[in-house]
């Protein structure tokens, strides 16, 4: 089995507050490598499972992003070793 995975227990709750002060619902919470990403959608529920699995594929894609970003600028700011 593989590392834990640590998710705050209140993601639901947060990412909840999150959309509706932007004026959207939620969607879907998405957790990648103990990342947590909301996925809001607008204020009418989604009329298809398309729409829902897009939209958690986004927050997914949006979640790897930000760790390759992140990754990058790790390896660009740590010293080569000689």
């Amino acid at each position: 089995m593989g590392g834990l995975i640590s998710v705050p227990k209140d993601s639901s709750a947060t990412c909840t507050k999150i959309c509706a002060d932007i004026g959207l619902s939620l969607g879907a919470v998405v957790v990648m490598a103990s990342e947590v990403g909301c996925v809001c959608s607008p204020a009418k529920p989604a009329s298809s499972s398309d729409e829902k699995t897009a939209s958690a594929a986004a927050g997914m894609a949006t979640i790897a992003m930000q760790q390759e970003e992140l990754r990058r600028r790790q390896n660009n700011t740590t010293p080569a070793s000689k």
